[in-house]
């Protein structure tokens, strides 16, 4: 047990170490993003596949809800990867047992709006507006940098973030990303 709660410890730790990094390193410009055309149905569904067992522990339901023909965003996958598995990963642990968690996409303009809806316990009034703040005093668990990182990868890659949420019915949080450029297919012409 002793082992265990070590071994848990050390986990938090190397977790928190992390998050500082990536924080440091995108407030100081060192973090270079590598913008690349990602699929929002692929990115949704990584991201419900990688926390299957976690959600299955707690009986708890992960939806995703995207067309397949959405278009593209610009991102940088390990950041988008980052966002969507702290959302995600907020959305479990603050969802009660037989619970249900929806990942959805959707164009708006020229950006594509990704959220995260749970039927968790909901986020107190007071609470929202320091929610993205680095070391969030409200924060019950965990470092409380897991959302002021989203809030800076989401920013980073030209997108914002919001959230909605009423105690006893659950949270929303919400952010964007720019459409990546069609690319258009480009024929050899003759000349003559």
């Amino acid at each position: 047990e002793l082992v265990a709660n070590a071994s848990k410890d050390a986990e938090n730790l190397n977790d928190l170490m992390s998050d500082l990094i990536d924080v440091a390193e995108i407030d100081t410009g060192k973090r270079e993003m590598k913008l690349e055309r990602i699929s929002p149905l692929q990115a949704l569904n990584e991201t419900r596949d990688r926390y299957c067992d976690e959600a299955q522990k707690k009986h708890i339901r992960v939806d995703v809800k995207a067309y397949a023909d959405l278009s593209m965003v610009l991102a940088d996958r390990r950041a988008l990867r980052s966002i969507l598995d702290n959302l995600l990963s907020n959305a479990l642990r603050y969802t009660p047992d037989e619970g249900e968690v929806l990942l959805a996409a959707e164009e708006i303009k020229n950006f594509v709006q990704f959220s995260v809806r749970d039927t968790g316990r909901g986020i107190e009034a007071e609470r929202l507006s320091a929610i993205f703040d680095r070391f969030n005093p409200f924060s019950e668990k965990g470092s409380g940098l897991g959302l002021a990182l989203v809030r800076r990868l989401v920013e980073s890659l030209g997108g914002q973030i919001a959230v909605e949420s009423r105690l006893g019915h659950g949270s929303t949080f919400r952010f964007t990303l720019p459409v990546a450029a069609t690319e258009t297919d480009r024929h050899p012409v003759e000349v003559g």
